[in-house]
């Protein structure tokens, strides 16, 4: 197992394999909200994306993902990834709508990215 999508009351790990998280997020979701409208009503400029991308070189592969990880923080990343293939119904599936492939052909699997960890030395400095 992973670790769990919901608001834990759990502080410890068992039985999951990764952090248990215990932070209530309906506190940082009304915050979002309220910065929304700023952004929508008021016209504030929100902030810079923080989202990975590939231009940048924050979004890297698994692999990449894995040999950047960083040891002896007593988790462990994830060990394999989700590999969905392409899916190919036939030359009129996306104009019209109709398949002529039924079962659809299977293509090449997508790949599946991951967001580049951050550095041991940037966590250090930032936790004092």
């Amino acid at each position: 197992m992973g670790a769990q999508h919901y608001v834990g009351r759990s502080h410890t790990r068992a039985p999951y394999v990764n952090c248990v998280s215990t932070t209530d997020h309906y506190l940082a979701m009304r915050a979002l909200i309220v910065a929304l409208d700023r952004w929508v009503t008021a016209a504030q400029e929100p902030p810079a994306s923080a989202y990975p991308s590939l231009r940048e070189g924050t979004l890297i592969s698994v692999d990449t993902y894995r040999q950047s990880f960083p040891p002896n923080l007593g988790i462990s990343p994830p060990e394999q990834n989700l590999r969905e293939p392409r899916l190919d119904f036939g030359p009129r599936f996306t104009s019209e709508g109709i398949a002529d492939h039924i079962p659809p052909a299977a293509g090449a699997a997508f790949e599946t990215r991951g967001r580049l960890p951050t550095p041991m030395a940037t966590i250090a400095a930032a936790c004092g």
